[in-house]
């Protein structure tokens, strides 16, 4: 194991934590249910820390979310589930249009290639183009994507949206279900109930890939 610095030590234990104890920090806003309080005043009591605890300490119990989400540092899910949820979301992004590249790129007419960059916006298309397929086989994804319908402009967007999200839920299946609740916290919560669905016995593969990704977000 890679010796740490001791600052970067302590901040790995403040995100563990904070995953595990602060799920009001991170929670996508779309799982906060209106009958709890409005959705304006969980957004302005969750940016003060102290309301922030005990907003947490109610969707712990609320969402039965238990005490099992402490996740050792050293797991293979780890880097992956402490990602920041708005970072967290551009990876699945990512995700689903490099699972679609192949189906992408074979879509060579000129009004079906524009349409499926207008769904998917010109950045993402390209970035499936020049480096889907590339990222593919360096994290050894190997299989196909079932039931893929590009045939219109919705098909491609929710297509690409399952594909992100199965993904997900693909490289961390392995992952404990507390461990896995948090994460989909980060997450809309339609997109968690419409896609999440494991590609398979295949973590090694995806949690390779999302390593990649994440690479590639940095550099951006």
């Amino acid at each position: 194991m890679t010796e740490r610095h001791p600052a970067e030590t302590t901040g790995d234990l403040s995100a563990v934590l904070a995953f595990a104890w602060s799920p009001a920090a991170y929670m996508d806003a779309s799982w906060w249910c209106e009958d709890w309080l409005p959705p304006s005043l969980f957004e302005r009591l969750r940016e003060n820390p102290r309301s922030r605890r005990h907003l947490s300490n109610f969707l712990l119990r609320t969402l039965g979310l238990g005490d099992g989400g402490v996740i050792g540092r050293d797991s293979p899910e780890a880097d992956l589930a402490l990602v920041e949820g708005r970072r967290l979301q551009r990876l699945v992004v990512l995700a689903g249009v490099t699972l679609l590249s192949g189906h992408i790129a074979r879509v060579l007419r000129g009004p079906d290639r524009r349409r499926i960059k207008d769904a998917l916006g010109d950045a993402d298309y390209e970035f499936a183009v020049r480096r889907g397929r590339l990222l593919l086989q360096q994290a050894k994804v190997k299989g196909g994507v079932p039931g893929v319908d590009l045939s219109d402009s919705e098909g491609v967007d929710e297509a690409s949206r399952r594909c992100g999200v199965a993904s997900l839920a693909t490289a961390l299946q392995d992952a404990p279900a507390a461990v896995v609740r948090r994460v989909q916290l980060k997450l809309p919560r339609t997109f968690v109930e419409r896609h999440w669905e494991p590609l398979g016995p295949r973590s090694a593969e995806f949690l390779r890939l999302f390593r990649l990704l994440d690479r590639q977000v940095q550099e951006a």
